[in-house]
């Protein structure tokens, strides 16, 4: 059985707090912790997002690569390239 007052069987303080001279009781670091980790979570959601979005973009230029038109990169780009298709087909929709 742990002994609170042996100092080998108290909760090891982490390093932010180690020299501020508190106590800290077993919820306090256990809250730290949980800090820590969620940080660490967090970081990692970062960086797997960014390396989603760089390996989409490769994607997409290796994908366009070979065509001879450009590829379009404002989204006023994309929608002068949509645009005639879909007005075409609404007004074929509306005449017949």
């Amino acid at each position: 059985m742990p002994n609170p007052e042996d100092p080998k069987d108290k909760p090891k303080i982490p390093p932010p707090y180690a020299g501020t001279g508190e106590t800290l009781i077993l919820r306090d670091v256990l809250a730290i912790d949980r800090t820590r980790l969620a940080n660490e979570r967090t970081l990692l959601a970062w960086l797997r997002t960014g390396l989603m979005l760089l390996v989409s973009g490769v994607t997409l230029i290796k994908l366009f690569e070979g065509q001879t038109s450009e590829i379009p990169v404002t989204i006023a780009d994309l929608a002068n390239a949509f645009m005639p298709k879909l007005l075409a087909t609404d007004e074929a929709n509306i005449s017949s």
